[in-house]
């Protein structure tokens, strides 16, 4: 059974340790990115290939750590659909920054293919608890 994701070629990230921090700029140029691709494609399936993640980054970014970091952000974004979560700090759909730059350095772990994980991989009260305190002191 794997333990490692490699989907960029660029170096896994490991199930069960922690996936380091990025800068908050290059996690919201991600998202931004996947938004104008997903906009493009009006509603297809599309792959986004390793450059445009790559040109959507500063030089030397982490991009696993980015991608992971995106994937986790979007399915809070879901699951915020309905109210809850992070609901407060969406706004048409979109994260503000304070979420970007809270969730950029989070601490998380990795998780492996095909290993059941329960829950996420971050501690979501902890989240919160710091986009108020963000929200708070800016």
């Amino acid at each position: 059974m794997a333990t490692s994701f490699d989907i960029f070629g660029v170096g896994p990230l490991s199930a069960d340790r922690p996936v380091p921090a990025v800068a908050p700029a290059d996690l919201k140029s991600a998202w931004e990115m996947q938004d104008d691709a997903q906009t493009r494609t009006q509603g297809q399936q599309v792959a986004v290939s390793v450059d445009l993640w790559k040109n959507a980054c500063s030089p030397g970014a982490d991009i696993p750590s980015i991608f992971l970091r995106v994937s986790l952000l979007r399915m809070l974004q879901v699951l915020s659909a309905s109210g809850g979560l992070i609901s407060p700090w969406l706004h048409d759909g979109k994260p503000d920054e304070i979420v970007f730059k809270v969730f950029a350095s989070l601490p998380m772990i990795g998780m492996g293919i095909g290993k059941p994980h329960q829950g996420l991989p971050f501690d979501v009260e902890e989240l919160i608890k710091l986009i108020k305190k963000e929200s708070e002191a800016g």
